[in-house]
């Protein structure tokens, strides 16, 4: 009997924990911003140092310019969720 008794605070206390911990998972942060980031190339493969970048929110029709730098690379940072034309 305490046994039985022993085996159901056990079984009961993992399903509370596991409960818990699924319920955690649902709890996380969800992103509000996100980055897009390339290298713009010409059609050689050749990198585009300076190149303007326009990034529009399809959505909003707000545009973000950036510049690449020396290697072409450019990264517009902190952009609202949503779809974009580059």
């Amino acid at each position: 009997m305490i046994q039985r008794r022993l085996l159901v605070f056990t079984l009961t206390v993992f399903l509370m924990l596991a409960l818990a911990m699924s319920g955690f998972a649902g709890v996380q942060s969800q992103a509000t911003t996100g980055t897009i980031e390339g290298t713009v190339t010409d059609q050689t493969g050749a990198v585009l140092p300076a190149a303007d970048v326009k990034v529009k929110n399809v959505e909003t029709a707000v545009i973000r310019s950036v510049l690449t730098d020396d290697r072409g690379f450019f990264r517009a940072p902190l952009l609202p969720v949503g779809r974009y034309d580059i």
